[in-house]
């Protein structure tokens, strides 16, 4: 068994909209969450029920304005579910596995709550019932190939309690197969899911990889298809767009999104102490699920243009004997959109800027990493942080977000006063770089503000 609860605030800085109106999230930004996770295995069964709650206080509103003084808006979260798992092997080389889920979610209740007394009144409740019933057969060898064939079926029951948008019943069956064949020169890995939808027809996605480690090298090559489909939430929020809209538009049904995705990685150990990974990538999407806005702030969500993103993550280690560990990430993010796009791209007097940059992404971002022990139980960490230039909305204004240096800190003193306590202090973004969380899209809604500069002490008992 596991759990967790916390009561924390988002800010404790002034959130300022686009027009320049502003409160103080100090105390008016709730966050409060309470999670449990209990587990049980007899024999061949595994049982699992899980239970997670979140809760957001907003008072920022939705859009580039925000909400009216002595009101706020509560949105919560909320999953229940169970899980039984059945394993059962025959010999050393094959088993068979089944498992059954049942999950009930409210992945969006918002209700608008008033300081003077007057009631609560609920905007918005979605609930969704999901079961998923899964069964697979594995046979492997003596040299560790595989081969894997399996099918599930699910359903996502919706029900809308405000809205008057009709029940949803998502239904979808996959089969799907899986191995891994050991080579001298790799492993090949082969894999092709099928999928059927009752909304959105059948898709049809393969996956190729070729791995090796050797002694002191390792490389993998990955070739794969992805497919999301929209969700009730998406369709809800489109049919009520067509009901109040003023601008005269129709969105046409949504599709889903396809994804192809290639990857390189190479790895490299030089020595026992020192060992250098980099990874390079490019992945198409097509038909791109966006979030949406008109000319009067009413949202909707689109298939957008053909997108793509490529990059390059390295990461070098280093570990020294009385120095302590090093850790060293950079990645480059890009993107090419195969049509200029306002619902992911920056655009000011009409024309593209900084094309290769998608909204709130930076294009470089580096990690430095360090850890020195003082002694088994007592070692300190800090780490260094790079963000480079970002873009983002402030209404129907695009602000830069010049690069910025986070740096943390962390003191961890562990079996004090005895085995299993932990105690630790931390000091979180010691420059004061006031970091904002930029919208990936254009919402018109401006960034909100990180914590400031934070002291945090920390005790933990493991047993």
């Amino acid at each position: 068994f596991s759990g967790k609860a916390n009561e924390s605030q988002r800010s404790d800085r002034r959130y300022t909209d686009a027009h320049q109106s502003s409160f103080d999230m100090a105390n008016n930004s709730q966050l409060d969450s309470l999670y449990g996770n209990f587990s049980l295995n007899y024999k061949e069964l595994k049982l699992r029920l899980l239970s997670d709650d979140y809760n957001i206080e907003a008072r920022d509103g939705f859009s580039d304005v925000m909400m009216p003084p002595k009101r706020f808006i509560r949105n919560q979260f909320s999953t229940q579910a169970a899980k039984v798992d059945f394993e059962h092997p025959f010999d050393a080389h094959f088993k068979i596995n089944s498992d059954f889920t049942f999950s009930r979610q409210k992945p969006w209740e918002s209700s608008r709550h008033y300081e003077d007394g007057t009631p609560t009144k609920l905007l918005e409740k979605v609930i969704v019932d999901n079961y998923k019933f899964n069964a697979k057969g594995t046979w492997s060898s003596d040299d560790g190939s595989y081969i894997v064939l399996g099918n599930s079926y699910q359903t996502d029951d919706y029900t809308f309690i405000v809205s008057p948008a009709k029940p949803l019943m998502f239904e979808n069956y996959t089969a799907y197969t899986e191995g891994v064949y050991k080579t001298a020169f790799g492993d090949l890995l082969a894999g092709l899911r099928f999928d059927y939808y009752n909304k959105f027809g059948t898709n049809l996605a393969p996956r190729v990889a070729l791995t090796k480690q050797f002694e002191q090298f390792h490389y993998k090559l990955l070739y794969t298809h992805a497919f999301h489909t929209p969700t009730a939430g998406n369709y809800q929020l489109n049919e009520g767009y067509n009901d109040i809209n003023t601008l005269g538009r129709h969105l046409n049904s949504l599709g889903p999104e396809l994804t192809q995705t290639y990857e390189m990685e190479l790895g490299y150990r030089f020595s026992r102490r020192l060992d250098m990974t980099s990874n390079i990538f490019l992945t198409h999407i097509k038909d791109l699920l966006t979030y949406s806005i008109d000319a009067n702030y009413d949202d909707f969500y689109i298939n957008g243009p053909e997108s793509d993103v490529y990059g390059v993550e390295s990461a070098i280690k280093y570990q020294h004997d009385w120095l302590g560990k090093f850790d060293v990430n950079y990645s480059l993010y890009q993107a090419h959109q195969h049509e200029p796009s306002k619902n992911y791209q920056a655009f000011k007097n009409g024309q593209l800027i900084a094309s290769k940059i998608n909204l709130g992404f930076p294009t470089h971002k580096a990690t430095l990493n360090h850890t020195f022990n003082f002694t088994p139980d007592l070692s300190f960490n800090h780490s260094l942080i790079f963000f480079s230039d970002r873009l983002g909305y402030s209404g129907e204004t695009v602000t830069h977000y010049t690069p910025e240096f986070i740096y943390n800190t962390y003191l961890r003193y562990q079996n004090m006063p005895i085995k299993g306590a932990e105690i630790g202090l931390g000091l979180y973004d010691v420059f004061n770089a006031r970091w904002q969380y930029v919208q990936q899209y254009n919402g018109g809604h401006p960034a909100l503000p990180a914590e400031a500069r934070e002291l945090m002490l920390r005790f933990s008992y493991k047993f």
